[in-house]
């Protein structure tokens, strides 16, 4: 699984945007971060919090029904970005507004 997300990330890259995995404590850091930096246009990121999803531990360490997702903050074009995780056989909810994260099925 992070190996599928780390080559669509490295495609994004190519594609101009800044694509981080693990990134920052929170969103609200990483979103100051990266504006700070100058980043914050075309961006797709997961952080700490939510990366501990595909380690199992945190909050999803116990099984839940259903399927549970890695929630991407992202800015940009979410077409572009689903399309990069989908094309490494990554199963995607799109977000419906650019309010909402793009998740990815990770069981």
């Amino acid at each position: 699984m992070t190996n599928q997300i780390t080559a669509a990330f490295k495609t994004l890259r190519k594609q101009g945007y800044t694509a981080r995995q693990n990134f920052s404590c929170c969103s609200s850091c990483a979103w100051y971060e990266l504006g700070e930096q100058g980043k914050n246009e075309k961006v797709v990121f997961y952080n700490r919090q939510a990366g501990a999803a595909l380690r199992g531990t945190g909050s999803f360490r116990f099984r839940r029904r259903g399927p549970q997702y890695l929630y991407l903050n992202w800015s940009g074009d979410a077409n572009v970005i689903c399309e990069a995780l989908e094309a490494q056989g990554l199963t995607v909810v799109r977000p419906e507004s650019e309010v909402e994260s793009i998740a990815v099925e990770i069981c």
